[in-house]
């Protein structure tokens, strides 16, 4: 799809507040494990959707440097929330180097992969982590919907992974586990 198809797709996101209180504890369980693990300090979201893992951060650690990007349509939402807001979504637009990349429920809307994960490790510190979650394409779930399955939704999905896939993506690109 084409930057202006994917413009109009994300512009009719609506921005509302929908997360459990389950899904909340386990996001501050496995981030806090991972302050609680190595230095981290500055922290990058990208395609931070409603702020969910930003908001979880700040009420471990509001000392931390939280930073976030996102469609141009949630920019405001961001920046009310007291999160510093990068241009350019997917593909951010600053010399900034950070600790932590965090990308929930992102990586399938990018088509060029190699391309994405390029980006992100350019601008980590040395040392620096990336955490991101994806919808797996060989899972129970999928196996058993198939083609109803709620994950096939191009033009918003455009890459899908099973966690072989996965591995051999961030090894190419000089990730390791």
């Amino acid at each position: 799809p084409s930057e202006k198809d994917l413009d109009i797709v994300y512009s009719k996101y609506t921005r509302e507040e929908y997360i459990t209180d389950a899904s909340v504890n386990k996001i501050r369980k496995e981030l806090g494990s991972l302050l609680n693990t190595f230095k981290i300090n500055k922290i990058l979201d990208i395609a931070c959707g409603e702020c969910y893992v930003l908001d979880s951060l700040k009420s471990i650690n509001p000392e931390l440097e939280l930073f976030a990007t996102e469609h141009s349509s949630a920019k405001d939402n961001v920046i009310s929330k007291g999160y510093n807001f990068i241009e350019g979504e997917f593909f951010p637009i600053t010399s900034l180097k950070f600790d932590l990349i965090i990308f929930t429920e992102a990586i399938e809307h990018i088509n060029d992969i190699n391309s994405f994960l390029k980006s992100a490790r350019n601008l980590l510190n040395s040392g620096g982590l990336i955490y991101f979650t994806t919808p797996n394409f060989s899972s129970f779930e999928s196996r058993l919907m198939k083609e109803n399955w709620g994950m096939i939704m191009p033009p918003e999905h455009l890459s899908y992974f099973t966690p072989k896939t996965l591995k051999f993506a961030l090894s190419n690109n000089g990730f390791k586990k």
